[in-house]
């Protein structure tokens, strides 16, 4: 029979591994713009802007990323990558 503890451990290796497996874009940024994560859909988005994991947000980003995180509100903007435009959520965590 399986432990609490298992269980837990189990979960939280299946629940980590949802950005990376999400057919949705996934990014983290730090306060200053740094990409710090992009799962695989990212991919084209960080094309089109030029950058990637390690590189900066470009544009208005940064200061739209520092604004999420110091006012704790999520904020929706428009991204575009060629002829796709992206619908996203900036959500902070803290």
């Amino acid at each position: 029979m399986a432990t609490p503890q298992s269980v837990s451990e189990r979960e939280i290796q299946v629940l980590s591994r949802l950005p990376a497996e999400s057919p949705d874009v996934v990014l983290r940024a730090s306060r200053d713009g740094a990409i710090l994560y992009g799962n695989p859909a990212s991919a084209p988005l960080l094309a089109a802007w030029g950058c990637g994991v390690g590189g900066t947000i470009p544009g208005d980003w940064p200061s739209w990323t520092a604004e999420a995180l110091r006012s704790g509100a999520r904020r929706q903007v428009e991204a575009q990558a060629g002829s796709r435009v992206y619908d996203c959520l900036l959500a902070p965590i803290a």
